[in-house]
């Protein structure tokens, strides 16, 4: 069975009268979202080989009584480092720009209701890949 990511697609509307910008008052941008992708055949032997840039995976342990979290410090965290080679991070992001409809990665937007977000730059400034497959790149 052949696996296919998916990324988001947004499609402005128009504000209604009553929503505003969560920081500045401002009308904010409303967008109904629908997350399609275009289909992308993963190759058959991604991920299933070891590529000769491959370092060994590293494991440390996060100390959150000796961070700026410590009251995380009963919880255990653990951060892992090459568990991706840079040629298989390579090889993830140019499948998931495949996917895109728009080619690139989409703004992280705010749930405002179903099938409706909002773009509030001032409480997540950042870019997101969406897939509604089980396969979710995290590189």
């Amino acid at each position: 069975m052949a696996s296919f990511f998916r990324a988001s697609k947004t499609s402005f509307i128009s504000a209604p009268a009553n929503v505003k910008n969560l920081a500045s008052g401002q009308r904010s941008r409303i967008m109904q979202t629908s997350y399609t992708s275009n289909p992308v055949q993963i190759p058959p032997n991604f991920l299933k080989e070891i590529p000769k840039d491959t370092n060994p995976i590293t494991i440390e342990r996060v100390n959150f009584a000796e961070s700026a979290l410590p009251e995380y410090a009963p919880y255990y965290a653990t951060v892992l480092d090459n568990v991706l080679s840079a040629s298989e991070c390579a090889e993830l992001l140019r499948l998931a720009a495949l996917s895109s409809p728009t080619g690139d990665w989409a703004p992280a937007l705010l749930n405002v209701g179903v099938g409706v977000e909002i773009l509030e730059t001032e409480v997540r400034h950042c870019d997101r890949y969406i897939t509604s497959d089980r396969f979710t790149p995290a590189c």
